[in-house]
């Protein structure tokens, strides 16, 4: 769905790209640049190493945006959506608001 959208608005995208920061990116936009991470149900990655990558995001200019499940805890050193289900509905209203957080201002339908 990402994808989709970045496409959908013209935006450039690298997926799963360390070049930015030497950690992969899920999405990385580096015409805005900020960084869309969605919370998976078989996420693994330490929470330690997602705080992290947020610093590094934030020392390098680049804007951190997490999208989370319904009971992940939000982080303080990045803009974090709490999706009120794992429907695919409220992922697409949470990548709308995220792509709005970065200054892009068109709905994803």
């Amino acid at each position: 769905m990402l994808k989709d959208y970045a496409e959908k608005v013209g935006l450039q995208y690298e997926l799963d790209d360390e070049s930015a920061i030497g950690l992969p990116l899920q999405i990385f936009f580096p015409e805005i640049p900020g960084v869309i991470e969605i919370a998976r149900g078989n996420h693994m990655q330490s929470r330690s190493l997602e705080y992290a990558m947020n610093w590094v995001c934030l020392n390098a200019g680049i804007r951190m945006i997490r999208i989370l499940r319904p009971n992940d805890k939000e982080y303080g050193n990045c803009s974090c959506i709490t999706r009120e289900d794992d429907s695919d509905e409220t992922l697409r209203i949470a990548i709308t608001e995220a792509f709005r957080l970065l200054g892009v201002e068109k709905s994803l339908k």
